[in-house]
């Protein structure tokens, strides 16, 4: 059944839950408000029977009067706390997690993008590596990027700023060339027989592993030969 609080979607199915957040602006913030709703449907995930969540974001919220834009766009500011809660929920969690990339990902969505397990999309979205104040650190996560293209390209996207394609983000390691639903759908089939526990010590595994997020796009591979 779908549930909806505002500007966040949930729609939960055997085994995996669909998370569809909007963004507060263009700047692509999320406000305190939504932060304080991700945490929590994150948090009801760990201890349920998830195995996959994924994220899509949808473009910014036109129902939101500017004024409310104005404050809101103050509270992601004030709300990095909140952010960085998400994140360490994903980095820490028994379940896979995907993101959808709809158009531009940018600021703390991009934030939200990286610390999942991979990254998908249209052939036409972007991934924006802008210095923005809705980041949860005025910056995108460097370590993390470091961690999933390396030192050297790490740095390279975040001193030039980058605008990668999707094309050049799948080039790089960043993000996948497959189509979503596709992707999906393998991810969904594959977690089927294997217990959450399981899916911990992988992912604990391939994230303190040396240039770890490099060999995560092998995992389905892996666990379609196990099951």
């Amino acid at each position: 059944m779908q549930r909806s609080t505002g500007l966040i979607t949930t729609e939960p199915s055997p085994l995996m839950l669909r998370i569809t957040v909007g963004q507060a602006d263009d700047s692509g913030g999320f406000t305190g408000t939504i932060m304080e709703e991700l945490c929590r449907v994150l948090a009801n995930a760990l201890d349920g029977s998830t195995k996959l969540v994924v994220f899509q974001s949808t473009t910014p919220h036109s129902s939101i009067s500017p004024s409310e834009k104005i404050t809101e766009h103050t509270a992601v500011i004030r709300h990095t706390t909140q952010i960085q809660m998400a994140l360490e929920i994903l980095r820490q969690a028994a379940f896979f997690s995907i993101f959808v990339a709809e158009g531009e990902t940018k600021g703390s969505v991009l934030d939200l993008a990286l610390a999942c397990d991979w990254r998908v999309g249209a052939k036409s979205a972007d991934l924006c590596f802008s210095r923005d104040p809705t980041a949860s650190k005025g910056l995108p996560d460097g370590e993390r990027l470091a961690q999933l293209v390396g030192e050297f390209s790490a740095l390279d996207v975040l001193l030039r700023q980058r605008k990668l394609s999707w094309a050049e983000a799948s080039r790089i390691g960043l993000a996948l060339p497959d189509t979503p639903e596709d992707f999906i759908n393998g991810i969904h089939k594959a977690v089927t027989d294997i217990d959450k526990q399981s899916i911990a010590v992988m992912r604990h595994a391939v994230r303190n592993a040396p240039n770890a997020d490099n060999q995560l796009s092998r995992i389905p591979d892996s666990l379609s030969v196990a099951v």
